[in-house]
């Protein structure tokens, strides 16, 4: 991944998660905002050069911000809101260095802050050590926001574990659609079950072509089956494959812990049974020519 690309996808990230409210406001700033204590000195300095940071970063001037975050850090060194800005301020100029140095003295400062830990990540990835920044994201995953630790995750390469954070962080439009399915209740639902039976029922009769390559237990109330291939081909490249060759998805087997043989998971739920013939018969003309 170039610098460039890469300064893109972490800018874009970090303006999102500061969009979203994910950063706090800096102890000098709440002491300064606080009716009941006075600001010393000190904490009005900083904060006007906090002020005038904001001011140059709505202005593009990355320079004039980064020269006042430096300077309301010096006057300010546990405040860690105040870290926090100038790292990301370090990160916009691509000074990874300074910024992961930054980043590391916020979490110092303040350990359960998960957007610092974040970005640290991202750095990592872009000085190509995307094994230490996927070992980061493992332990945000549950206390990050899930759509950034995905596309984290989409950025260190790390395919296999994207999925898992797309279906917890499921897109507004769904979360719409299912409010909307719920007030209409079993009225819905009984014609979209019906179909589903239909497919279901054509999926496991096409399955039994694949005697002796591949078998799949048959499950009573999933939209999915899980294949067993036989083959020493590991799950990874045989759903790889299968796309780049056949124009066929399947889920390895790998990214739901099975490692003691070849499985694909191929889910049936989102097909209709005008397609589902061409799915199979593209999923079967793929094995028999990969495996057989």
């Amino acid at each position: 991944m170039t610098r460039t690309v890469f300064k893109a996808a972490a800018s874009t990230l970090i303006v999102a998660m500061t969009m979203t409210g994910f950063s706090g406001q800096s102890g000098a700033a709440r002491r300064f905002n606080d009716p009941v204590r006075a600001a010393s000195r000190t904490d009005r300095e900083a904060a006007q050069l906090h002020a005038q940071a904001a001011q140059a970063l709505q202005s593009g001037q990355l320079e004039q911000a980064r020269g006042a975050m430096e300077q309301a850090v010096a006057l300010s060194p546990r405040d860690s809101g105040y870290r926090q800005l100038l790292a990301d301020i370090y990160l916009k100029s691509g000074r990874f260095g300074s910024a992961r140095t930054t980043y590391g003295d916020v979490l110092e400062l303040d350990p359960s802050n998960v957007r610092a830990a974040l970005s640290i990540a991202l750095i990592q990835i872009a000085q190509g050590n995307p094994r230490a920044a996927v070992s980061r994201l493992d332990d945000l995953a549950g206390r990050a926001p899930a759509a950034d630790v995905g596309l984290a995750y989409a950025l260190a390469g790390a395919t296999d574990k994207i999925q898992d954070t797309i279906l917890i962080c499921a897109p507004h439009i769904s979360q719409a659609a299912a409010v909307g399915a719920l007030r209409a209740g079993r009225a819905y639902c009984r014609p979209h079950v019906s179909t589903l039976a239909t497919v279901r029922s054509k999926v496991l009769a096409r399955l039994e072509e694949l005697d002796g390559l591949a078998e799949a237990p048959s499950a009573d109330g999933a939209f999915y089956c899980f294949l067993r291939v036989r083959t020493s081909m590991d799950s990874m490249t045989l759903a790889r494959r299968l796309i780049v060759e056949h124009k066929i998805a399947t889920a390895p087997g790998a990214a739901f812990g099975l490692g003691d043989g070849c499985y694909l998971r191929l889910s049936y739920g989102a097909l209709a049974p005008e397609t589902v013939d061409e799915g199979m018969g593209r999923l079967i003309e793929g094995l028999r020519t990969i495996v057989g």
